[in-house]
């Protein structure tokens, strides 16, 4: 059963030996991909526990497979309780950031992932602290967990970055019931999609 399987924690992960339980540290809290925003796209992480953490060589990528997009300067620490935001201006820095900042990036509005990784003494990758997947999202939405700080994501009400997540959008229309697999193709039950107004106005589908 996929439900019960998860990715390792450990870069490229412990074969032979126990993984390792996944603790949550700092996590993806918040993300914009499109948007008209100062600054752009923007990722907010959130310390979630109750102590300092140090992620001074700390890696940031919309890419596993290019998880050194982004490196967090020495003496980058995140208090505890605290929201660090970070947008374009920090990964396309002009004038090439501090060394190890030479991989700028932007997220896709049409939605991908962000990985935050742990380092070891040399700088390589060594522990995944979190990893997140998004779809598209409309103009000016953020995707953020919910409950703040530890749930799933979803589209938020408003984009409230370097503050607590303002709550699930709740959709104007929504896709209520489905019915994937009749009895038979050609029988008189059909497959179909139910549409359910959930507002408090009527809404004009044209075009949807």
């Amino acid at each position: 059963e996929a439900a019960a399987w998860r990715a390792s924690v450990a870069w490229g992960g412990t074969p032979g030996a126990p993984g390792a339980a996944h603790t949550p540290t700092v996590v993806v809290n918040e993300i914009v991909s499109r948007s008209d925003r100062t600054g752009g796209d923007a990722i907010e992480l959130f310390n979630v526990t109750d102590g300092p953490i140090d992620m001074s060589g700390w890696l940031l990528s919309d890419n596993i497979a290019i998880p050194d997009k982004f490196t967090f300067p020495a003496e980058t620490v995140l208090p505890a309780g605290a929201r660090m935001v970070l947008d374009e201006r920090d990964f396309n820095d002009p004038d090439g950031g501090p060394e190890g900042q030479n991989r700028p990036f932007a997220l896709s509005g049409s939605g991908e992932e962000v990985v935050l990784i742990a380092t070891d003494a040399e700088g390589r990758p060594a522990r995944v602290i979190d990893h997140v997947v998004f779809g598209p999202s409309r103009f000016n939405e953020s995707f953020g967990r919910w409950p703040d700080g530890q749930g799933d994501l979803f589209p938020m009400a408003r984009m409230a970055l370097g503050a607590p997540n303002a709550g699930v959008r709740r959709p104007e229309v929504a896709i209520t019931e489905i019915h994937y697999r009749p009895a038979a193709a050609d029988g008189p039950e059909m497959a179909f999609i139910e549409l359910t107004n959930v507002s408090a106005t009527p809404q004009d589908m044209t075009g949807w």
